[in-house]
Order: structure tokens, then sequence, then C-alpha cells
């Protein structure tokens, strides 16, 4: 899988997992976010699918510490 397709699979998983909690009317914060990611992941029933839930997950949880950071920072 080439970088391109990697890293549209990951912004997707993470729409999907945005999408999720709207439609369930959950809350919608980094934290309910990090989990449904995990949710997905593990109820995927396609291998790549699942990866591409943990590297979002990985990947939004790295941006969030990131930005945090940056807010403590001003």
């Amino acid at each position: 899988m080439d970088n391109e397709e990697d890293s549209k699979n990951i912004h997707t998983a993470l729409g999907e997992a945005v999408m999720s909690l709207l439609d369930s009317q959950g809350a919608l914060n980094n934290h309910a976010i990090l989990n449904r990611l995990e949710q997905l992941a593990q109820t995927a029933e396609d291998e790549a699918k699942a990866a591409s839930y943990w590297k979002a997950k990985k990947l939004f949880r790295h941006i969030n510490r990131a930005a945090s950071y940056r807010r403590q920072q001003r």
C-alpha cells in the first residue's frame, strides 16, 4: 500500500468514527473518537480495515497530544 492510499484510508477511518458518533448522538470529543476507533478496529472483519482504524487512532492520539502541548505553551 502506498503512502497516499494509506493516508486516505486513515482519514476515511477517522471520518467513519466521527460519523458513527454523530449518528448515535454520542459525545463528540477526543476521548470518544479514540474509543470509537478502537471499537471499530476490534470489530472490523477485514484485516486492512482494522489496520486503518488502529493507525487512525495512533495518529489522532499523536495530533491531540501535540495540540495540547501547544496550548500549554501559550
